[in-house]
């Protein structure tokens, strides 16, 4: 993403995502958004965020009840939670 060679229209399309108020469950892409996170975590520049959220399939409703949980990032406390099942 950063390289700038990242096809956000094309490959873009295939994140597939739920959103509810702020609230967003990703279905596919999970490393693309993390990505996109570590991006904006680090510089303030939300952008790349807001681009693959505009690209991506917004399926209608909420997930599955099944398909819900903590987003997980490469952070210690991240792994935490994961462990305890939070």
């Amino acid at each position: 993403m950063l390289g700038g060679e990242w096809d956000f229209e094309g490959q873009g399309a295939s994140f597939v995502y739920w959103q509810q108020g702020r609230t967003v469950w990703v279905g596919e892409g999970h490393h693309r958004a993390n990505a996109a996170l570590e991006i904006g975590q680090a510089s303030g520049d939300w952008s790349y965020l807001h681009r693959l959220l505009e690209h991506g399939t917004c399926e209608p409703s909420v997930p599955p009840p099944a398909n819900r949980g903590r987003f997980p990032t490469r952070g210690w406390l991240s792994r935490l939670l994961t462990i305890l099942g939070w």
